[in-house]
């Protein structure tokens, strides 16, 4: 989904926001509608897969012998349902905020924002309800693993290296939950309370940095602190060496070959 919400986000905010067709956004709200029913969607559905993530690979360290009763083939497809089903329900949701362009001075631009009331609490409980414990279970449930591994292997005395990976990207993982949660309460509160038109302006240009951080940020923090995900990226092949020895009984000789095998 990354794809075509980065798409979508070029143009129909960051070509408003930066004021490319003059008011050409302030004759066309359907595509403010659109936007926010697209990057709402996907948005939710990344927080859930993170969290599905962490929780799959707690049970697989904590409790290995209950991972195909959490993460059979039947459940697997009832959380990928479940998690579109909920991500898409809150993308409509905000279509019916009644979300529009509006020009902001402080940028020289359009941003979207909603005529409804009902959006700023909104927003505020989608965030509580929905992100906040999203981002708590993902970093709980990564720690817990981590803290579990760096235990075993400090109990087979092996290096715990290999859990820097995954510290890494848990703390990087949390940052963006909690940069995402900052910007959400911080922008209802202003929209229903204050209105700063300056504290809109910020959040707005903040907006592209926080959806660059979520989408590509995570994306090439997974490549570069995996091994197999950076090999399969740069086409790099490991090579397995098996002997094989083949023996003849009539002249009792046993002659050794090598074979190698490419794996992508």
């Amino acid at each position: 989904m990354d794809v075509p919400t980065v798409i979508v986000t070029y143009l129909c905010s960051r070509f408003a926001k930066w004021n490319f067709f003059g008011n050409f956004y302030a004759k066309h709200d359907s595509l403010a509608c659109f936007y926010f029913i697209v990057v709402a969607t996907s948005y939710t559905v990344m927080f859930q897969i993170s969290f599905i993530t962490s929780f799959n690979r707690f049970i697989a360290v904590s409790f290995p012998f209950s991972l195909d009763k959490w993460f059979s083939p039947t459940k697997i497809k009832i959380y990928i349902f479940l998690s579109f089903a909920t991500s898409f329900t809150h993308g409509i949701i905000t279509a019916f905020l009644q979300p529009f362009y509006a020009y902001l001075k402080e940028i020289q631009g359009y941003y979207v924002t909603f005529k409804s009331r009902n959006a700023p609490p909104y927003f505020f409980f989608y965030t509580l309800i929905l992100v906040v414990p999203f981002a708590i279970g993902s970093t709980v449930f990564n720690s817990i693993t981590a803290y579990k591994l760096t235990k075993h292997y400090k109990e087979l005395n092996e290096s715990i290296t290999k859990d820097i990976p995954l510290i890494f990207y848990t703390f990087l993982n949390f940052i963006c939950f909690m940069l995402f949660t900052t910007y959400n309460l911080t922008r209802s509160i202003n929209y229903g309370i204050f209105r700063n038109s300056t504290v809109e302006g910020v959040l707005t240009n903040a907006l592209p940095w926080l959806v660059d951080l979520e989408i590509f940020g995570l994306f090439y923090a997974a490549i570069i602190l995996s091994s197999p995900l950076k090999n399969l990226i740069l086409r790099k092949n490991e090579i397995t060496v098996i002997p094989i020895i083949k023996y003849n009984p009539s002249s009792n000789v046993k002659k050794l070959s090598i074979k190698t095998i490419d794996k992508v």
